[in-house]
């Protein structure tokens, strides 16, 4: 069986690597913080850049938009975003796809414990590097479902349908990241665009 590939690409938003941005509309300019609408404007520069390379088209001509429950759609093919701390990671596919980031130093790692069910809490609990990939993961897979976390994250695993690719992002001594990317069985990932200074290492 052929594989599915899945195109992404990975770059900070200060990047020197970054395509010539698209333009700003209402969407991204309802942002009131800063940061945020600016990985949201580097996250449909950085769609439209694999949308023209994989699909030939550009984002707006595949009439870009969110759903009710704020999944991106294309009218041709299938898209993801997540970013985290100014870094942006977004993906294309013939295929669903989901894919989330998270950055493995974070403070508030308890308040994950929502996500879990007693027993594998009990099983990570004080562990932030397993509790944070396991996050990932079940973003990646409700991402790839579209339906977010209005599926109850406790229940979230993935499927004998579905896989999960689990890479660690490594930036500096102390900077560090986890992304996960959900996908249909047989797919494979395919790197179009990652920033220079990062080592990736794969985990699953």
């Amino acid at each position: 069986m052929k594989l599915q590939k899945v195109h992404l690409a990975l770059l900070h938003v200060n990047s020197p690597e970054m395509p010539a941005m698209v333009s700003e509309d209402a969407y991204t300019n309802s942002f009131k913080h800063l940061q945020r609408k600016k990985e949201s404007l580097v996250a449909r520069t950085l769609l439209n850049d694999l949308c023209q390379i994989v699909f030939g088209s550009s984002l707006l001509s595949l009439n870009f938009r969110k759903s009710p429950l704020g999944q991106p759609l294309l009218d041709t093919g299938y898209c993801s975003i997540s970013h985290s701390n100014g870094w942006v990671f977004v993906a294309v596919s013939d295929s669903p796809v989901g894919v989330d980031i998270e950055q493995l130093e974070q403070r508030e790692i308890e308040a994950l414990s929502v996500a879990f069910d007693g027993a594998t809490w009990e099983k990570i609990q004080g562990d932030a590097f397993r509790i944070l990939q396991a996050f990932s993961e079940k973003e990646a897979v409700s991402k790839l479902r579209g339906t977010g976390f209005t599926e109850d994250p406790k229940t979230i695993k993935p499927t004998t349908s579905e896989h999960l690719h689990v890479v660690k992002v490594e930036i500096t001594e102390n900077e560090s990241y986890i992304f996960s990317v959900g996908t249909p069985l047989n797919a494979e990932l395919n790197f179009v665009k990652c920033d220079k200074n990062t080592r990736l290492v794969s985990l699953k």
